[in-house]
């Protein structure tokens, strides 16, 4: 049987913390319209292929149960800027 959205919802985040350990995620999150209305997730891999990016997101566990489709699309980041400040003494991270 499909397990349901709420039992997969454990196995896809414990994924995707793995794949954000082992350097291949770049960023997950919700896609909103203007209204706040969730549209649909997004998540960056870093991969080298097309064939690459599609091996990762076959693993993810919604994809393998069927409870989610996904497109695999290239993306550039050109323009914009990344601040954070990391305290080694304590292991603590602050982004401006």
């Amino acid at each position: 049987s499909t397990p349901s959205f709420s039992s997969a919802i454990w196995c896809a985040m414990a994924h995707q913390i793995a794949l954000e350990k082992e350097g291949v995620l770049f960023g997950a999150g919700p896609v909103s319209g203007e209204d706040g209305t969730r549209k649909h997730g997004m998540i960056i891999v870093r991969a080298d292929s097309f064939e690459q990016a599609r091996a990762i997101a076959d693993r993810d566990p919604f994809h393998k149960a069927g409870l989610r489709s996904y497109s695999v699309d290239r993306w550039s980041l050109n323009e914009g800027s990344l601040t954070f400040t990391v305290n080694f003494s304590d292991q603590s991270v602050r982004t401006a």
